[in-house]
């Protein structure tokens, strides 16, 4: 995973956290917050976590 992708993956884990915590209620602000930790995750380990 090159840079480009981990700051890519960066933004849209801010934009989703800022969408949860302003706009989001109920499942759409779990999704959010779900789909925030994997990117964020994603991009700080630098692979999926589920591939082996």
């Amino acid at each position: 995973m090159g840079l480009i992708d981990r700051r890519l993956r960066l933004i849209l884990t801010a934009a989703l956290l800022i969408f949860a915590m302003g706009s989001a209620s109920g499942l759409l602000f779990w999704l959010a917050l779900i789909g925030a930790a994997v990117f964020a995750l994603t991009a700080i380990f630098g692979t999926a976590l589920c591939t082996g």
